[in-house]
């Protein structure tokens, strides 16, 4: 005889308010050794969980966020033996080095037609045309290659 479907409870299925939707992040045994990042030195190697986790231990920076910012080159990254690694103070440098861009005010555009921005965007073309010259192409050689001996006279 087949088993009939159980409804769980209410209380089983459905999420509390207040409690935690998905489980924790499991915290490195060092980082939860000294969870405080002004327990690291500067230059104490860290994995990327261990930075994540010391750094964001609920945020929103997670072990692939790291490892995407030192591909970008926003992190500063040590690879050995295939395990990525980074410092506390690479980590509180990441995005310091690019500072937003400051939104420039109406005034400080020039006001440019279309028809000028094409002819200054033509002439840069054609400069950098000159610069690059293509080689002679083939048709403009001749065809049968040159012939040896008197039986081409």
């Amino acid at each position: 005889m087949p088993e009939a479907a159980v409804d769980l409870p209410a209380e089983r299925s459905l999420h509390r308010a207040g409690e935690a939707t998905s489980p924790r992040r499991r915290i490195p045994p060092r980082v939860s050794a000294r969870p405080r990042s002004e327990e690291w030195t500067d230059d104490e190697l860290l994995t990327l969980p261990e930075a994540a986790a010391l750094f964001w231990p609920d945020g929103p920076i997670t072990t692939n966020t790291l490892r995407t910012a030192g591909h970008q080159g926003t992190l500063a990254i040590t690879r050995v033996a295939g395990k990525f690694f980074t410092t506390p103070m690479a980590v509180r440098r990441m995005g310091a080095e690019h500072p937003v861009p400051v939104a420039r005010t109406p005034e400080a555009v020039p006001d440019v037609s279309a028809q000028a921005l094409f002819q200054v965007k033509l002439a840069e073309a054609k400069r950098l045309g000159r610069e690059r010259a293509r080689p002679k192409r083939a048709a403009e050689r001749p065809a049968a290659p040159a012939p040896k001996g008197r039986a081409g006279q």
